[in-house]
């Protein structure tokens, strides 16, 4: 029966997301367009940052690009074919994730399934829209996470690492790793998030690697303040942006902030005994920070975000 269930679970997906594709994603998904363009530029060892993308700016490290090298040998409509594809695999794998993350259960994992997918359609669907790789993230902190349980620490670090490369905001967890004192996940992290910064130097030689990283750093911080005011930015920043205008006062608003939910962190962690499995209480925590405290964040984000609160609730009410 739960070989049949599964099944039927399958074909709905595939089906649906076959409908999301041809109707909707297959003439869109934006964001994905410029990786793939990243991958060739790295490839032909273009540069990366330009203004004349205006929005559509690479804001992710240069070894992103390397990293998107094989997708930039594909056609572009092939290419995004695919990484829907792979979405949806990514969507189904980390809602699994999420459960097997749970330190107990009450309730069956279909049923947890069914709420997940209802709860996080919303969110999902915008994702697959986009193209982006939010779901690629969710899914290397996550399985770090269970890394983490298993007491696998290099391969935790390992984890968090190739997130930080996929999306420079997972950067926030390393305070959490050098704060736990653990040797193998902290030289594991290190080790990948050096190896990263290297990589591009294959191609560009290691004054081109320099200066891709001084463009990556001024396309960031020359982007943020245009972004404030775009109703798909949801950090504080941009609230304070809304709310008061975009000036002084908001920004010292939103470093105040950010320093309050730093401090709250820490708190957290202080008390981090008194919780049956850390690694959950953490995880959400972080994903829920970068949303808030990353800056010219978009809503894509929310994905993440919305997913570590759904884990911290079904930790609240489906475990004993």
């Amino acid at each position: 029966m739960s070989r049949l269930r599964a099944a039927a679970t399958v074909a709905v997906v595939v089906l649906l997301g076959a409908a999301v594709y041809t109707t909707k994603a297959a003439r869109k998904m934006p964001d994905f367009e410029v990786y793939w363009t990243a991958g060739v530029r790295a490839r032909a060892a273009e540069p990366l940052y330009r203004a004349e993308d205006e929005h559509y700016q690479l804001k992710y490290l240069p070894a992103f690009a390397v990293l998107a090298i094989p997708v930039g040998l594909l056609p572009l409509p092939t290419a995004k074919a695919m990484w829907f594809a792979a979405s949806i695999v990514l969507m189904i794998a980390l809602v699994r994730l999420s459960i097997a993350l749970l330190p107990t259960r009450l309730e069956p994992a279909w049923l947890l399934a069914i709420i997940a997918t209802v709860a996080m359609g919303k969110f999902y669907g915008h994702e697959l829209v986009l193209g982006q790789v939010n779901l690629l993230l969710g899914v290397l902190v996550v399985v770090a996470a269970l890394a983490l349980r298993a007491r696998r620490e290099a391969a935790a670090g390992a984890l968090f690492a190739l997130a930080i490369v996929v999306k420079p905001y997972a950067a926030i967890i390393l305070p959490w790793l050098i704060a736990r004192r653990r040797p193998a996940s902290l030289a594991a992290a290190a080790a990948g998030v050096i190896a990263a910064l290297l990589v591009p130097a294959s191609l560009y030689g290691l004054a081109g690697n320099f200066a891709l990283h001084r463009d990556w750093w001024r396309t960031v911080s020359d982007s943020t303040a245009p972004n404030l005011l775009s109703p798909d930015n949801v950090s504080t920043a941009a609230m304070f942006a809304k709310w008061i205008g975009a000036g002084t006062r908001a920004a010292w608003l939103a470093i105040a902030t950010s320093v309050v939910l730093l401090a709250c962190a820490a708190l957290v962690f202080a008390k981090r005994r008194t919780v049956v499995s850390t690694s959950v209480l953490h995880v959400h925590g972080a994903l829920d920070h970068q949303r808030l405290l990353s800056r010219g964040d978009r809503r894509a984000l929310s994905t993440q975000a919305a997913q570590s609160r759904l884990i911290s609730c079904w930790c609240r009410s489906f475990s004993p």
